[in-house]
């Protein structure tokens, strides 16, 4: 043990030697950084990645209304502006669901608040801001754990490696009685592509007709982040190549499209294997991507670089089979198509098609969160802070901004100053606005000693 610690303390690998180092002294050079970086109380470590929560206890849960069930399909990297959530006459990347849900609730201005998966996990399971302390967002309760306070059946499936982003940690002891990951289907997942989203599929056709209802289900597909996957049977955006270089926009697009192609048509297998299991027509659907992609619009490909839109605004749409809402509340997502959201609406929206909403159980929990239920209106109308920089998951590029409505205040760490845009009247960012268009966004994205990102 001795010897250990000692190796642990005194073995430092820097200087660029981690190319050549072994993984035993890789190991335990980490472990020992990790160790003293908490001997030194270094927040900074810890925020790397998210770590274990330590939930808060919740009361049973008496529901106010209708209990449905809820099946929540939650993508990967895949940006709004490359997607049909509002049902379209012809679309050419989704589709399988633009025909096979043409009644379905659409959004076209719903944004993440980020563009890094851990905090839009975090946001869109929580319902708390990415700018919520750490120890908030570690002792907040999941969706899983309200539905299972309520006595709901409850699920997650992914085909994401929950290796990466230390995500497992995270999500260890969420209350569910079905459960697969991406080791689970496939013991070689990559980190960044996961497993196989149709193999993902398949594991949750044949666990839901034993699902109790009513149930909470969550569906976390993968396969959309870079490097992208695609079927080659199936692929009519051309030219593409996997080789990425100087010049690569189109062809990188191209491979983007035909993977986000590809999984609409799982999504559609999906939604069709459900509502042909007893009581599946009675299941309401929602979609949503954690965050976009950037493919070159700014220089990079991937995610996490900026709050720009095409690394936040995000397909989002609901499926609700006819019964399952009130024609109050249809009405009032039918008014919300082209009006901005953003994710902070999306669990509120969960917990009130599932009855929960208005449960006096929840007073607290509901006070603390910014959102409101999409159901009710959604709260288009409130300023947000958008930043990649969280307690939950350090960032690795410094960028944050705020947004309300269709003004939008931004910086990276590579900007000379804040930016202002209209994203209605421009929606690929080019044109700022005059200096002071958006003094207020700038004093909510500076406050609580965020400062400036440049």
């Amino acid at each position: 043990v001795g010897a250990l610690l000692l190796a642990a303390f005194g073995l430092e690998v820097t200087g660029g030697g981690e190319q050549g180092a072994s993984p035993d002294v890789l190991y335990l050079s980490s472990m020992g950084r990790l160790a003293f970086a908490r001997w030194q109380h270094d927040d900074m470590v810890e925020r790397a990645h998210p770590g274990p929560r330590s939930p808060l206890p919740l009361p049973p849960i008496t529901p106010v209304g209708p209990r449905r069930s809820v099946l929540f399909v939650v993508t990967e990297s895949v940006r709004g502006t490359d997607t049909c959530s509002v049902p379209s006459a012809r679309c050419e990347t989704t589709p399988y669901t633009n025909a096979l849900l043409p009644d379905r609730f659409g959004f076209s201005q719903m944004r993440s608040l980020d563009s890094t998966t851990a905090v839009s996990l975090a946001v869109l399971w929580s319902g708390l801001s990415p700018t919520a302390s750490r120890k908030a967002l570690h002792t907040a309760p999941l969706l899983w754990e309200y539905a299972h306070a309520a006595g709901f059946d409850t699920a997650y499936w992914t085909a994401q490696n929950l290796l990466f982003a230390n995500s497992g940690t995270w999500l260890e002891g969420v209350p569910v009685s079905r459960w697969v990951s991406a080791t689970d289907l496939d013991a070689n997942a990559t980190y960044e592509v996961g497993a196989d989203d149709g193999k993902l599929v398949d594991v949750v056709l044949r666990d839901l007709p034993s699902m109790r209802a009513p149930f909470v289900g969550v569906v976390h597909l993968s396969n959309t982040h870079f490097p992208y996957l695609i079927d080659d049977g199936d692929a009519p955006f051309q030219p593409q190549a996997r080789a990425f270089g100087a010049g690569d926009a189109v062809p990188v697009h191209n491979r983007y499209l035909d993977a986000i192609r590809r999984q609409d048509a799982i999504v559609a297998r999906l939604l069709r294997g459900l509502r042909a299991t007893p009581g599946g027509d009675s299941v309401v659907v929602a979609f949503v991507s954690d965050h976009g992609e950037q493919i070159r619009e700014r220089g990079a490909i991937g995610h996490t670089w900026s709050v720009y839109d095409e690394e936040v605004r995000v397909p989002f749409w609901i499926d609700a089979p006819p019964g399952t809402l009130s024609a109050a509340q249809a009405a009032r997502l039918h008014a919300l198509q082209d009006v901005p959201v953003t994710e902070l609406d999306v669990l509120p929206t969960l917990l009130d098609v599932m009855g929960l909403w208005d449960a006096r159980e929840l007073a607290p929990e509901r006070a603390a969160m910014p959102g409101q239920s999409l159901l009710r209106g959604g709260s288009p109308d409130q300023a947000r802070v958008l930043t990649n920089c969280s307690g939950i998951f350090a960032c690795a590029f410094k960028n944050w901004g705020a947004i309300r409505g269709s003004r939008k205040l931004l910086a990276t760490q590579n900007d000379s100053g804040w930016r202002c845009f209209d994203v209605a009247s421009d929606p690929g960012e080019r044109a700022p606005l005059p200096r002071g268009a958006c003094d207020d966004l700038r004093r909510l994205a500076e406050a609580d000693g965020r400062g400036t990102p440049f």
